[in-house]
């Protein structure tokens, strides 16, 4: 036991060792979030966050939505080409058909995907312009965010913000 400034005793707990996958309870903005974001809910913020350049956002939440992209980017690239020769008469005016609604169809997602890169360099705590940097960029989408809030924002907490790790202390 030891005194602490009151006088009172205080009880000291030595060698207890928290793991990261802990449940305890942590403040809001501490530590990673437990569970990766769901599918479809990548999707919706991502989409729903369009035209949003601030905050961050979680590797779950920014690889799910590269994956709906590229699922999305094959059907709509097929129903561009169809389109397009059932429009075209010759080969040159079904390549035009072909890019155009395919230009068309993608222009929707097209900011989605500059501004989840970009909230996901803010959870490394990187400029959004960082994403523009080949194999970089790729470097920084892989790696796990910043534990802790930064000049960008809380942590993400991918919907849930009861289950979020408490933070990695620094040694």
């Amino acid at each position: 036991m030891q005194s602490g400034q009151s006088g009172q005793p205080q009880t000291v707990i030595i060698g207890e060792v928290m793991s990261p996958f802990s449940t305890t309870s942590v403040g809001v903005g501490m530590g990673r979030p437990l569970e990766a974001m769901s599918f479809s809910a990548a999707i919706w913020t991502c989409m729903s966050k369009s035209f949003v350049l601030e905050g961050r956002a979680s590797r779950s939440e920014f690889w799910w939505f590269w994956v709906f992209t590229g699922i999305y980017g094959i059907v709509s690239q097929g129903l561009a080409i169809g389109l397009a020769f059932l429009i075209g008469d010759t080969d040159m005016e079904v390549e035009i058909y072909a890019n155009v609604f395919s230009m068309l169809f993608y222009l929707p997602v097209w900011p989605a995907v500059i501004c989840s890169g970009a909230r996901r360099m803010h959870d490394n705590d990187l400029s959004g312009w960082w994403q523009l940097v080949p194999f970089y960029n790729l470097i920084v989408f892989c790696q796990e965010g910043d534990q802790h809030p930064n000049q960008y924002g809380p942590v993400p907490d991918n919907g849930n913000s009861a289950g979020l790790r408490p933070p990695i202390p620094y040694a």
